[in-house]
């Protein structure tokens, strides 16, 4: 199958520098460290290495089963900071920040190439579990629809390894199917 195109954040506004109009791309990447701490937010990295199995290496939330990989577009941030959050990529806990790829549209199973050799395959989608301020910089809050708008992105699992750095090309391989169950 020919990598199809997904438009980028539909119906989030463009507001910051995923406004910038350009294929899908790695914004940024991020992983926490080893040692046990609280909170959501992950340093940047130059690179994070992908293992099947596993998730980030490295990261202290590797080999989380059907979590092993957390992805959020960046245009997720443009629209908590047009709401007044201050945050910006890491902070709501993402392995990967995307650009121009609407994650939530995807359906469960969804391949994205992440990179030029790591395969992730989606397997839902990241609803906000609480909203204790002193871990989370958002808390929870639903649009008119009910949809949360905090930390929402969507969990996947490592088919292939591979290193992912920002400014990687971001390949929808399979859109997916149905709907994203919550995680």
């Amino acid at each position: 199958m020919s990598p199809a195109a997904v438009p980028p954040a539909a119906g989030l506004p463009a507001v910051g520098p995923s406004a910038v109009a350009g294929p899908p791309t790695v914004a940024a990447v991020h992983a926490a460290g080893r040692a046990p701490a609280h909170g959501f937010a992950k340093d940047a990295r130059p690179a994070v290495a992908l293992e099947p199995g596993s998730g980030v290496a490295g990261d202290r939330h590797a080999g989380r089963e059907l979590r092993e990989v957390h992805l959020v577009d960046l245009a997720r941030y443009d629209l908590l900071r047009a709401g007044g959050a201050d945050v910006g990529p890491g902070h709501l806990g993402e392995n990967v920040t995307t650009t121009g790829v609407d994650l939530l549209a995807l359906g469960a199973g969804a391949l994205l190439r992440l990179g030029p050799t790591a395969l992730v395959r989606v397997t839902g989608v990241r609803y906000p579990r609480h909203d204790d301020p002193a871990t989370d910089p958002v808390g929870v809050s639903l649009d008119e629809d009910g949809v949360p708008v905090g930390r929402v992105g969507v969990f996947a699992v490592v088919e292939r390894a591979g290193e992912v750095t920002a400014g990687d090309p971001v390949v929808v391989e399979h859109p997916g199917d149905g709907p994203l169950p919550p995680l």
